[in-house]
C-alpha cells in the first residue's frame, strides 16, 4: 500500500503542476485522464496488455498495425527507478532503472515484452526477464547508421514480426502496417498543427503541458479519438491566436530524453522565466518528421534516432532544423548521468553553435530531487547570461 501511495503521489503530483496554469480548458482534462490511465499503479498492476513496449525504438507503424491492447513502457518515475536501482547495476541509468521497476511490479504471464537493446543496461533487463520466463523479443540495432546494416536492421524487424505474429496468434501484413502509418502520419500532422499554434496564441501553455499533452499519444486506445480532442483543443487555442511578442530567451533543449513524470528539467527551465522554443529528442524527433513521405522500411530507417547508434547524425541535421526555423538564444544540453552516449554527443552540438554565437549550457542530473536547488541557481544563472545578450542587441 506505501508503494502504492508514493507513486501514485508522484504522478499526480506532478500533472496537478503541469497542468495548474491551463486547468480552465476542459478540453485538457482528456487528456490527462489518459495519462493517469497509462500511469497510476493500480492500472499498472492491472494491465494485461498483449504487447508491453520498452522505450521508443521499435516502429511505431508495427506496433500500431496489431490492434490488440499495448503497452508503453519509457521509464520516467523517480520512485520506480529506485525499484529497479535493487536489481540492475550500480552504473545503469535512472531511465533503465525506472523502466525495471515498471516491469517489476506488471503481470507479464501472458506478454511479450520487446526490448531494443539500445544500451547494456537494456541487454541486461532482456536477460533477467528470460530468466524469469517472461517472453522477450530483442530488437538488435546496428551501432552505425548505412546501406549494409539497412539490410541486417530489416532482417532483425522482420524476425520481430514473425515473433509477434506466433505470439498473437495472427499474422502481420504490409496492408495494415500501411494503415497504421496512415493513422500516425494523421496525428503526426495534428501535432504540428497543435504546437504552431500556441506559438501563435496569446494564452500561455507551458511547454511541459504541450510535452505531456503530445506523450500522451502512445497511451491512447483509440488514435483516432486522440487526434479528434487533440484537434479541439487546437481549434480552441486557435481563437486565441494573435503572434503575441514574446519576451523572454528562448531555449532549445536537447540530449537525453526526457520521459514524463520526471520533468524536473523542463519546469526547472519554465521557472527560471525561459521559455522552450522547441526540444528535440529520441523520443520527440518523431514529432518533426516529414509527414509528406509515404511509408517505407527504409524511411523509417534511416529517420530513426536511437542512442544505440555511434554517431547519430539523423538528430544532429534535425536539431540544426529547428534551430534554423526558430529563434534560439541558447541551448541546454540535457544528460541523465549514466547515459554516456549522449556526452560523446556534445562536442559537435557545442561547435555548432558556437558558430552561431549561441551558448550551450550542459546540464547532468538524475531523477532524484537532491540536486533541484543547485540546478536551479545554475539555470537562473545561464538565464540572467541570456537575458544581458539579449539586451545587447536591443
Amino acid at each position: 500500500m506505501i508503494k502504492e501511495q508514493t507513486y501514485n503521489l508522484e504522478i499526480n503530483e506532478k500533472l496537478d503542476k503541469i497542468f495548474k496554469n491551463i486547468s480552465y480548458f476542459s478540453e485538457v482534462e482528456y487528456f490527462i485522464n489518459i495519462i493517469k490511465n497509462g500511469f497510476l499503479y493500480q492500472n499498472i498492476t492491472k494491465s494485461e496488455a498483449d504487447i508491453i513496449i520498452v522505450g521508443d525504438s521499435f516502429p511505431d507503424e508495427i506496433i500500431l498495425s496489431l490492434n490488440v491492447k499495448i503497452k508503453y513502457i519509457f521509464g520516467g518515475s523517480r520512485v520506480t527507478a529506485i525499484w529497479g536501482d535493487e536489481i540492475l547495476p550500480r552504473d545503469a541509468d535512472a531511465v533503465s532503472c525506472s523502466v525495471y521497476g515498471y516491469l517489476s511490479e506488471m503481470n507479464l504471464n501472458n506478454s511479450l515484452v520487446i526490448i531494443p537493446l539500445i544500451c547494456d543496461s537494456f541487454k541486461k533487463i532482456a536477460l533477467i526477464l528470460k530468466a524469469q520466463g517472461i517472453k522477450v523479443c530483442t530488437l538488435y540495432i546496428p551501432p552505425v547508421k548505412n546501406e549494409e546494416n539497412f539490410k541486417i536492421w530489416r532482417n532483425e524487424i522482420e524476425r520481430c514480426i514473425n515473433i509477434i505474429a506466433f505470439h498473437m496468434k495472427r499474422p502481420l501484413t504490409k496492408r495494415s502496417i500501411k494503415k497504421a502509418y496512415s493513422i500516425i502520419k494523421s496525428a503526426r500532422e495534428q501535432i504540428r498543427i497543435f504546437k504552431n499554434t500556441i506559438k501563435k496564441s496569446n494564452i500561455l501553455i507551458p511547454y511541459s503541458a504541450e510535452m505531456a499533452v503530445i506523450h500522451s499519444f502512445y497511451y491512447a486506445d483509440d488514435i483516432n479519438l486522440w487526434i479528434s480532442n487533440l484537434k479541439k483543443f487546437t481549434n480552441v487555442l486557435e481563437k486565441h491566436s494573435d503572434n503575441a511578442e514574446n519576451n523572454k530567451s528562448n531555449i532549445l533543449l536537447i540530449g537525453s530524453p526526457v520521459y514524463f513524470p520526471n520533468y524536473k528539467i523542463p519546469l526547472l527551465i519554465e521557472d527560471a522565466g525561459l521559455n522552450i522554443a522547441a526540444h528535440c529528442d529520441c523520443c520527440t524527433m518523431k514529432d518533426y518528421l516529414d509527414i509528406h513521405n509515404v511509408y517505407t522500411e527504409k524511411k523509417i530507417y534511416f529517420d530513426d534516432c536511437s542512442s544505440a547508434y555511434v554517431k547519430d547524425c539523423t538528430m544532429f541535421e534535425k536539431v540544426k532544423f529547428i534551430a534554423r526555423e526558430n529563434k534560439i538564444n541558447g541551448v541546454i544540453y540535457h544528460i541523465i548521468k549514466g547515459q554516456i552516449e549522449y556526452d560523446f554527443e556534445m562536442e559537435r552540438y557545442e561547435q555548432y553553435f558556437s558558430e552561431m554565437n549561441i551558448p550551450v549550457f550542459r546540464l547532468e542530473t538524475d531523477y532524484n530531487y537532491n540536486d533541484i536547488e543547485q540546478l536551479r541557481i545554475r539555470i537562473e544563472a545561464f538565464s540572467e547570461i541570456l537575458e544581458q545578450k539579449r539586451l545587447k542587441r536591443l
